[in-house]
């Protein structure tokens, strides 16, 4: 279990994972053609083994490419989790979420 602990866990210091998240979401997003519209840091979360650095972003898109971008990034190798995903129509008359 170890083994796989230290495989998911950054390298890098807290204050330079932020930078590399981001250049991963947008990757993710260009790939799944949605426009970021936010990425926002939050507080970090300290526990005994691990640290926490949650962000909270907004996308926007056709709901297939957001679905695909959520996909995109629980599936990769990036050391991202996605916690909570919560959709609202753009647009009653179209797929736009």
């Amino acid at each position: 279990i170890e083994q796989v602990f230290e495989k998911t866990k950054w390298k890098e210091k807290p204050d330079l994972i932020t930078g590399n998240v981001l250049s991963i979401v947008r990757a993710a997003t260009g790939k799944a053609s949605v426009k970021l519209i936010s990425f926002r840091p939050q507080r970090t979360v300290e526990t005994t083994d691990l640290l926490q650095l949650p962000y909270v972003l907004a996308v926007d898109g056709s709901f297939p490419n957001v679905v695909k971008f959520v996909q995109s990034i629980e599936e990769s190798d990036a050391k991202l989790a996605v916690s909570s995903f919560q959709l609202a129509s753009a647009e009653g008359t179209s797929d736009f979420v």
